[in-house]
């Protein structure tokens, strides 16, 4: 079997999703079970790992929209694809391959208004589309199924739940912690801190965050930063806003993206993660945390709970008060912390890009043998 995989924007920093794509496509090509994986890229490249892998690299130089609709009808054929694995849900109306697309989730559909219309109705004609015409759809939990079965009226047969990987540089490993406290004071954090990460948007229900550590007891905000790790620049300018009313920006760092090089050693050095997201098809910084040895909490709800187990404090994202009580529960609770360290470690365990190849490659067979399911 000939297997097309999407490979453009692997090129630099990769966050979240970013790295399911570059992952899956290393395990694909390390555990090819005989198959021939295909890498389809733009005038962007291929990271040097996968040009140095020696697969068929097909670049096709046309713009967006031109590359999905018309470039992979024309370029596909000749390279005899039997099946081609999306990413982005722009799936062309002539398609001379089978199809499998992976949705991360639909947030669109859940909290419209914290979207832009034109980008909100873009995602959810491309979604409508794709989730109608690909042979299988692929998810990360129960919660991105549910979904896709609620709102797009998805037979539930042609869904497959998958569980994600996660970047093998966050662990227990030596990840030079005097480097990372050297780079923690270039940052602004001199001492203890709590860490959050996430792309700086509203569905990641930092506000109500700040909030919480706004109200936490003095003596432990004293001894505690927050720092909060995720790019967007329009938001943390609304957040350092908030940070002033509260008046809490002396012990609050937004740095803006870093990559995982830099964030490895601020898991490990963290007092404990916060992670309150209103929705989330999986939860990469999560798993992250957990794989770093980071007592952990999160919000009780969509995907979290299935992805932490029993390894992580659940609060209910819409309350300040208990957000608010359960991080200092893991300021101040230290057999508790204990606990949820050594608990995580072993969950995170759970989650391997092995795994996820080896179900993966075999839903592709599945698909090439018997073809669409409803």
């Amino acid at each position: 079997m000939r297997i097309g995989v999407d490979c453009r924007y692997l090129k630099g920093p990769r966050v979240g999703v970013d790295n399911y794509r570059y992952f899956l496509t290393l395990g694909m090509l390390a555990e090819a079970r005989g198959h021939q994986i295909i890498l389809f890229t733009d005038k962007g490249g291929l990271p040097p790992e996968l040009v140095k892998s020696g697969a068929e690299v097909v670049q096709i130089n046309l713009p967006l929209i031109i590359w999905e609709t018309l470039g992979l009808p024309v370029y596909a054929p000749p390279r005899r694809i039997d099946l081609f694995h999306f990413h982005r849900h722009h799936i062309p109306f002539i398609r001379p391959f089978k199809t499998v697309t992976t949705v991360h989730d639909i947030a669109y559909y859940r909290f419209p208004t914290m979207y832009r219309q034109r980008r909100r109705l873009m995602l959810k004609h491309c979604i409508a589309h794709a989730v109608k015409v690909a042979d299988r759809i692929i998810v990360h939990s129960d919660s991105a199924r549910d979904d896709l079965v609620h709102f797009l009226k998805v037979p539930r047969e042609r869904i497959v739940k998958i569980h994600s990987g996660f970047d093998p540089q966050f662990s227990l490993e030596d990840s030079s912690l005097e480097a990372s406290r050297q780079f923690l004071n270039r940052l602004g954090i001199h001492g203890s801190f709590i860490l959050s990460v996430a792309t700086l948007q509203p569905r990641k229900n930092l506000r109500r965050l700040l909030e919480a550590y706004a109200g936490i007891e003095k003596g432990l905000r004293d001894k505690h930063q927050l720092l909060l790790v995720g790019g967007n620049e329009g938001e943390a300018e609304a957040l350092k806003e908030a940070c002033r009313i509260l008046e809490i920006q002396r012990h609050v760092v937004l740095p803006g993206f870093l990559p995982s090089e830099e964030l490895r050693g601020l898991y490990r050095q963290a007092s404990c993660f916060v992670f309150p997201s209103l929705h989330e098809g999986f939860g990469f910084p999560l798993l992250e945390a957990m794989a770093s040895g980071c007592p952990a909490c999160a919000s009780r709800i969509s995907s979290l709970p299935e992805v932490g187990g029993d390894a992580v404090l659940y609060f209910d994202p819409y309350s300040v008060e208990d957000i608010r009580r359960t991080v200092q529960t893991l300021l101040t609770d230290e057999g508790q912390s204990k606990r949820l360290r050594e608990r995580g470690l072993q969950r995170a365990r759970l989650f391997s890009w092995k795994q996820a190849t080896r179900i993966t490659l075999e839903l592709f067979e599945e698909v090439c043998r018997n073809g669409r399911t409803l």
